[in-house]
């Protein structure tokens, strides 16, 4: 949402709104680094070096419909690779983790945390299907620090292709 913006208003977990710069974008991945004009206060959390083992706790945090922070708990339940084979390997773009953490319009962006606290990755979406419950989509932690860091250093993510 912000890769055609110069600048964005983003709300912070104390209620403040502050104004920030689009230091790049990676369409990718999805993911924009920003620089924010006011950061005091905020704490960075610590990233998590591996990602969650299948079955283990995670937690996803956001802003659903403009209510205020909101934590939901789940599971890991696996990980989408491209390519990997079946019917919808072409519509795979990226390494994705998958859990069932419920989320809602307002949690993309947020940070999906490993039981320890750390980020295990960058909420992306939720796939719906025939069920009352969707899938959550997280590009994991390492991909997101590696996107962040080329960003910062080079303006853009260099790929092969």
């Amino acid at each position: 949402a912000v890769a055609n913006a110069e600048a964005v208003t983003v709300r912070l977990p104390d209620g403040r709104e502050t104004r920030a710069r689009v230091v790049g974008h990676d369409e990718p991945s999805g993911i924009a680094v920003l620089k924010l004009d006011d950061s005091a206060g905020l704490a960075a959390l610590a990233w998590s070096e591996a990602a969650p083992g299948l079955g283990d706790p995670v937690y996803a945090l956001g802003h659903p419909f403009g209510l205020g922070p909101v934590a939901t708990q789940g599971m890991l339940g696996g990980r989408l690779v491209p390519g990997a084979g079946g019917d919808d390997a072409d519509v795979i773009p990226r390494e994705l983790l998958v859990a069932d953490a419920p989320i809602a319009r307002g949690f993309a962006g947020g940070p999906l945390l490993d039981a320890q606290g750390r980020v295990a990755g960058l909420l992306d979406l939720l796939l719906q299907g025939t069920t009352d419950r969707g899938l959550t989509l997280a590009v994991p932690a390492p991909v997101v620090r590696d996107v962040a860091r080329q960003i910062l250093e080079h303006g853009r993510v260099r790929r092969a292709w």
